[in-house]
């Protein structure tokens, strides 16, 4: 039978997508050998019956793979079991699995991409095998990865784990509410103690110096969405698993959404609306600017906005999920209700209605300059 893939362009585009393993196998054919698949299997063996916490890279030469005893099993979990084989985070074994050099060195252990990097440049001496905790095992050889999972290090492995799936977004904008309460946080939206001196001189007010810090100290900064949006995107990307776009996302009919979110799968989408309400300095920093919100400028412009956006969303074919709506609270009068207590659904038109259900108005974030730095 005369087999002719010439026209079969499925196979070729499993070829090409598979060029480069192809390409990495005929290149190092070592993990072909029986002895190699045989420890490779150990080595999983080895994670599965015992309790494993860390990255682990074991080096070994081709040579010595090749030359390992028929049975070697009881003696590489017995080298893995002894006091080197756990305190040491790298170790070179010989062909009767024997430890002949240790290094117990955390340095690379903060960063999947720098140990990476060392382990394809150990690669090229030997072959290595990294033993990690979710009992898989990655290895490297000639300069080639292959590798198993996603990350290399303890400190990444951790630092997702501890991340939030996006359907506890909710519960991280409650946490948001307490991180900007925090000095250090708060006083990089308001403008400076020293600027609200400077500030009194250019007003020329004549209240006295304490009063006017206390009378201004709301005062953010000029053009504060920035900073307050930024901070959020932030904050939110160091605990969530899911994928914010860096830039603002652009609409067809070219409006701007502030905070893009993909879910974990790639597959749903979520957007938040940022705004903020109060007074900000102006761009020469020498005066009140005229530019300020208060909650009618929220209730309903902010929210129809909103709800305008899943639309156009929607029209566009994106599996949009949920739209936020945030509010940064920053008004002289902290005591203030929520900008959005209640919503007349009425006020929005017609094909905007069957958009709102996917909707949601988050708690004012309160931001206090309780101690102008």
């Amino acid at each position: 039978m005369e087999l002719n893939f010439k026209n079969n362009y499925n196979f070729q585009n499993i070829l090409k997508q598979k060029k480069e393993e192809i390409l990495r196998r005929a290149a190092s054919d070592i993990q072909d050998s029986s002895k190699f698949k045989q420890l490779h299997s150990s080595f999983v063996s080895y994670l599965k019956g015992n309790a494993f916490s860390d990255f682990k890279a074991v080096l070994i030469s081709k040579e010595a793979i090749e030359n390992l005893p028929e049975e070697f099993y009881p003696q590489l979990e017995s080298v893995l079991n002894s006091d080197d084989g756990i305190l040491c985070n790298y170790l070179v074994l010989n062909n009767q699995l024997s430890i002949i050099d240790k290094a117990r060195d955390n340095k690379y252990n903060s960063d999947s991409n720098e140990a990476r990097k060392l382990y394809i440049e150990l690669s090229k001496d030997y072959v290595v095998f990294l033993l990690q905790p979710d009992e898989t095992v990655s290895f490297f050889i000639d300069g080639n990865d292959f590798i198993e999972g996603i990350f290399l290090s303890l400190k990444d492995m951790k630092s997702y784990t501890a991340k939030k799936d996006i359907s506890k977004i909710t519960d991280l904008f409650s946490e948001y509410q307490a991180y900007i309460a925090n000095r250090n946080v708060y006083s990089n939206f308001f403008i400076s103690k020293s600027h609200l001196k400077s500030l009194k001189k250019d007003l020329k007010s004549m209240v006295g110096e304490e009063q006017f810090i206390k009378d201004h100290c709301h005062l953010l900064n000029n053009k504060p969405e920035d900073r307050l949006r930024e901070n959020l995107r932030h904050f939110l990307n160091t605990r969530l698993k899911a994928t914010l776009l860096t830039k603002e996302y652009i609409l067809a009919n070219f409006n701007r959404l502030d905070i893009f979110i993909l879910d974990e799968s790639g597959t749903e989408l979520y957007l938040i609306e940022v705004k903020w309400v109060g007074e900000c300095i102006s761009a020469d920093g020498k005066k009140i600017s005229k530019t300020s919100f208060d909650e009618t400028d929220i209730n309903p412009k902010a929210v129809i906005q909103s709800v305008k956006y899943l639309k156009q969303l929607h029209y566009e074919k994106q599996n949009i999920k949920l739209g936020f709506l945030v509010v940064f609270d920053a008004r002289k009068n902290q005591e203030l209700a929520d900008t959005v207590e209640t919503f007349n659904e009425e006020l929005l038109e017609e094909d905007l209605k069957i958009h709102y259900r996917k909707f949601r108005k988050i708690k004012d974030f309160k931001v206090k300059n309780m101690h102008p730095s």
